[in-house]
């Protein structure tokens, strides 16, 4: 297995690359074409049917752990779900909007726009260095899933969502 660096080496301009895969369908509008690299950039690529363009599809590295590459297919995957931890777990049962003393401005939160326990829960994730249990952004690579109930983890392979064959 090679890793992202090898692939970054490997990408030149006029370098052929076909997807075969797309979220596990292997047929649609760009599968299966041959593109070729047309734009080599720090964080990102930009493919083109046309070999001369000098704009095309834009796609980002993504992250190396979310990454495999053996030299002649690239993967990618979305970030992996997990269980909670019972540390986090217990985090999470202790948030101020969810304890018996606070029923009645939760109530009252319900009524109006809802920011004096959302704040409260925002402030006692921060001091508990859990920020990413509040499910609206990703944390040092986790991020809560509230609809799985489960942390989304950068350093787990999920889905493989695009597969690419690099010629």
């Amino acid at each position: 297995m090679k890793t992202l660096a090898d692939l970054k080496r490997d990408l030149k301009l006029g370098t052929k690359i076909t997807m075969t895969s797309h979220y596990g369908k292997t047929e649609g509008k760009l599968i299966g074409v041959e593109r070729y690299v047309v734009k080599v950039k720090s964080n990102s690529i930009e493919f083109s049917k046309n070999k001369e363009d000098t704009r095309g599809s834009f796609l980002d590295y993504p992250k190396a752990s979310l990454t495999e590459y053996d030299g002649e297919t690239l993967k990618v995957y979305v970030s992996g779900l997990r269980d909670l931890t019972a540390q986090e777990q217990a985090i999470l049962d202790n948030e101020p909007s969810r304890r018996p003393e606070n029923a009645k401005q939760v109530e009252i939160d319900m009524m109006s726009d809802g920011s004096c326990m959302f704040y409260a829960d925002k402030r006692y994730l921060k001091e508990m260095d859990s920020e990413h249990l509040s499910g609206h952004e990703t944390v040092r690579g986790l991020r809560y899933d509230w609809n799985e109930k489960k942390v989304r983890d950068d350093n787990m392979k999920g889905e493989c969502i695009l597969t690419y064959k690099i010629n």
